[in-house]
């Protein structure tokens, strides 16, 4: 699937989201809040995003097929495992993050 947004790495310095590789390319300007200046955490996980969003594809990979294997070894009738209902929505949340981010 091709990227909608800047590829990553992005950085933040000094309120500033940027292209790793470009810093003349500003994605976007962190404002200070007014009940305290959070831009620099809030500059941080924006400037982790592409990164966030490639490792949450992966895990999501890695997380149906291990529902797949495991859900069909279970047989018909037993009480499905407290984990594999976790992973279950795990799954679903990471599905759902995936499409906001790149819709």
């Amino acid at each position: 699937m091709e990227a909608k947004h800047t590829p990553g790495p992005w950085t933040h310095r000094n309120g500033r989201i940027f292209a790793t590789d470009r810093e003349n390319l500003t994605i976007a300007n962190v404002a200070r809040a007014a009940d305290g200046d959070y831009s620099p955490a809030n500059g941080q996980l924006i400037a982790a995003a592409p990164e966030l969003l490639d490792v949450t594809r992966l895990a999501l990979e890695a997380m149906g097929q291990a529902f797949d294997e495991v859900f069909h070894e279970i047989p018909e009738g037993s009480v499905v495992p407290p984990w594999l209902v976790d992973l279950e929505r795990a799954t679903v949340a990471a599905r759902a993050a995936i499409a906001r981010a790149t819709a």
